[in-house]
């Protein structure tokens, strides 16, 4: 795929779940600590470093301007053609109004009507053009112009692309052209290789909630009061892990890649982690990572939920039990899931610290948990 002549740039990965559009990716790129723009996000793109995900066209809506009576106030109102007779209107224009369509990003199968009507580009593939053309108009007679909007889509994990990228910006605008030219392959080769991870990467994430699907599916099955809850999980996981592992193994075979593979784009996350791009001394980050409540860790940012599911992978795999702050904080040790009191496991799936009230305590936090999944 290319963009010009011979500037190759990498496909991003189409996750429909994972798409926002241009402004949305910006809002959410500074609020992971990324600033950036339009004209700064079409240089870019123009300098083939870094692209959308996708192009779609917004399609256009027929309206009905009518004067009625709404909510008590009387005005004139622009409706859809099949809701005129809802409103009852004193007045109806005789000319007919079209606006652009907004997007209704819901789902899995969202994408099935553009793809359907011919309405997605992959600029990727494409010569770039400049993005002059995204224009919204709403309530025109003219339909030839705003049959030609659209919006941008990127992939929310295309944030650390541009973070990949971002870094060497200062060096790009000093660089001649064919400087400029041997660097843009350098990164682009880079990029490709994170999108030949994220592609892996969404199918563990599919593969994990089929797993916790599965695991209720199963628990349904057995009808105990709470004490004894924990327990029968436990038995499930042990029942089950076979045949986990025989499907995450699949995975692996999928994308020709090992558990190695695996571990390194994990290290590739941490290390791209808010907590590591601060710059202070180890010691003061990993107090700060180990203070840190484990859900609250999760919540805070996507890129812990990705190390999240590495570690769920790697343990149906081998067996590891790691939680996101070891990884972020690359400890030497466990953190106990209740008080985060460092310890040494005396069995690979020990997660609290040995203290009777951590063990209670996880307990009852299994309970509950298990009492929302009902």
């Amino acid at each position: 795929m290319t963009n010009k002549k011979d500037k190759k740039i990498a496909q991003p990965p189409i996750n429909p779940r994972k798409l926002l559009t241009l402004s949305g990716f910006i809002s959410y790129c500074s609020e992971n600590g990324l600033k950036t723009s339009l004209e700064q996000l079409e240089k870019l793109h123009k300098d083939g470093l870094f692209c959308p995900a996708l192009k779609i066209y917004r399609g256009i809506a027929p309206e009905r301007k009518i004067l009625a009576t709404v909510n008590s106030t009387e005005g004139w109102y622009f409706v859809s053609p099949k809701d005129v007779k809802k409103f009852k209107p004193q007045k109806v224009e005789s000319k007919i109004y079209y606006s652009s369509c907004g997007f209704f990003m819901s789902g899995d199968d969202w994408l099935d009507y553009y793809k359907n009507n011919k309405m997605i580009e992959y600029p990727a593939s494409q010569a770039f053009k400049p993005w002059a053309g995204m224009t919204v108009d709403y309530h025109t007679t003219n339909t030839k112009q705003i049959g030609k909007s659209y919006d941008y889509f990127y992939d929310k994990n295309q944030l650390l692309t541009l973070k990949m990228v971002s870094k060497y910006l200062g060096m790009w605008e000093m660089m001649n052209g064919t400087e400029k030219e041997k660097f843009r392959i350098t990164i682009s080769g880079r990029v490709e290789k994170y999108y030949q991870f994220l592609n892996l990467y969404y199918q563990v994430e599919k593969f994990y909630y089929k797993v916790v699907a599965h695991k209720s599916k199963h628990l349904k099955n057995f009808k105990t009061d709470d004490t004894k809850r924990s327990d029968i999980i436990e038995e499930i996981d042990f029942a089950l892990k076979p045949i986990y592992k025989h499907d995450a193994q699949k995975i692996l075979d999928e994308f020709k890649v090992d558990v190695e593979y695996i571990k390194e784009w994990r290290l590739f996350l941490a290390e791209h982690s808010l907590l590591n791009e601060i710059y202070r001394s180890s010691s003061i980050r990993q107090a700060y990572i180990k203070a840190v409540d484990a859900n609250q860790l999760l919540n805070a940012e996507d890129i812990n939920l990705m190390i999240f599911m590495m570690n769920f992978f790697l343990n149906v795999l081998t067996g590891e039990r790691k939680q996101v702050k070891e990884i972020i904080g690359n400890l030497a040790y466990r953190c106990c899931v209740i008080c985060s009191n460092s310890f040494i496991a005396k069995k690979e799936t020990q997660i609290t610290c040995g203290n009777p009230s951590c063990i209670t305590e996880n307990k009852n936090r299994t309970k509950r948990l298990a009492r929302k999944q009902k």
